[in-house]
């Protein structure tokens, strides 16, 4: 998927619309195959990956990083 078809700009660059109608590249049905502890884990990841970025983000705004 490119930002392209999401975004619309005009010739100034002020977005004049968005395009979310976009289907997800990753959908329910390529789930379906993954093994059940295939999956879990895979949602523990990214609930790491976000734990973190939160961690980051409170840094920032508390002006530690």
């Amino acid at each position: 998927m490119n930002i392209a078809d999401v975004f619309r700009y005009d010739e100034r660059g002020t977005l004049r619309s968005t395009n979310l109608a976009i289907k997800s590249p990753m959908r329910v049905a390529d789930l379906e195959h993954l093994l059940l502890a295939e999956l879990t884990e895979s949602f523990l990841e990214k609930e790491r990956q976000i734990a973190a970025l939160m961690d980051e983000i409170r840094d920032v705004l508390r002006g530690t990083r």
